[in-house]
């Protein structure tokens, strides 16, 4: 530690003194020392354990609340890329453990910070998914707009935080067609499976229905992808497409020919022979307690992870 903060402090007398009234929650991630250079007083916040990104920001909001007026300084070996990268973008100074220096000249903090900026949401996913099924190229935003049904700011905003997160990158030369996804596809699809979420909204069980070019069901697909047996039939629309057929919801499967309709909020997307996208199979049984559903999930993702012909 001491030799990192001579090299971007050089002749620092640090004086070790740890304040006592750390939220309880933040006092065992960080050590935090108090110092002076110049006429600059600093909070040294040393990250004890490894944080994900959105807690490491959550602890250094509430840090700089504790120490109004005061600039404080991140020391961390844990920072990937894409921590880097968010911390920059917050202009937030900080010490990585490979010894680079990130310390923003003229800047004084906030006194409120902004939302987190790289929140992943559904509309997120969409694009997650849209990189993942296209070739691995630089796309324009009207090109995922189109595909996607998000506004273009919408979809530049999104691609910001894949880019931020680190599952994109920028290959392309103009603003509006400048992200590609990263040429690794193992780490896209690890890195973007710890954030999925379950697209589905609402379940609704019908007796019978006609739904022309619809996707087959969450059961059918899992069945599809994997060598379980799906528990009964369905479909799989956006909410939006909602007709009068939800009306006549029966709460749940009375016969094992009632149809299950999922409705997803974004999507379903990119649909396979019929069935829905893995990735988005992965998603709505991404926390399944059913020990055999994760096994299967699991295998299924390394599966995904395997280059194919697009």
């Amino acid at each position: 530690m001491n030799r990192l903060l001579e090299r971007a402090f050089p002749n620092l007398v640090l004086a070790l003194s740890l304040p006592s009234h750390l939220l309880p929650e933040d006092s065992a991630n960080f050590a935090v020392y108090k110092f002076r250079y110049g006429s600059t007083t600093y909070r040294l916040a040393q990250e004890l354990t490894s944080l994900p990104l959105a807690d490491l920001y959550g602890a250094l909001k509430r840090l700089h609340a504790a120490f109004p007026k005061q600039r404080i300084l991140l020391l961390s070996p844990y920072l990937s890329l894409s921590d880097k990268r968010a911390l920059r973008t917050l202009q937030q100074a900080y010490i990585a453990g490979d010894g680079e220096i990130a310390i923003p000249q003229g800047y004084h903090q906030p006194e409120e910070w902004p939302a987190y900026p790289l929140r992943w949401t559904l509309a997120t996913q969409a694009l997650y998914l849209f990189y993942y099924a296209k070739k691995p190229q630089a796309y324009p935003l009207s090109a995922l707009s189109q595909s996607l049904g998000l506004s273009k700011v919408n979809a530049l905003l999104q691609c910001r935080v894949l880019y931020g997160l680190g599952l994109l990158e920028e290959t392309g030369i103009t603003t509006s067609s400048r992200f590609s996804r990263i040429p690794s596809l193992a780490r896209y699809i690890e890195q973007g499976y710890s954030y999925l979420m379950n697209p589905i909204v609402a379940t609704i069980f019908i007796k019978q229905g006609s739904f022309d070019r619809a996707v087959k069901g969450k059961e059918e697909s899992l069945e599809h992808y994997t060598a379980l047996a799906g528990q009964g039939r369905g479909y799989c629309l956006n909410e939006q497409a909602q007709g009068s057929w939800a009306k006549e919801d029966l709460g749940f499967r009375q016969d094992e020919d009632d149809l299950e309709i999922s409705l997803f909020a974004h999507g379903p997307y990119f649909e396979v022979e019929g069935y829905l996208h893995p990735l988005e199979v992965l998603a709505i049984y991404k926390n399944d307690p059913d020990i055999r559903v994760q096994a299967a999930i699991q295998k299924l993702k390394e599966d995904l992870k395997i280059p194919k012909d697009r």
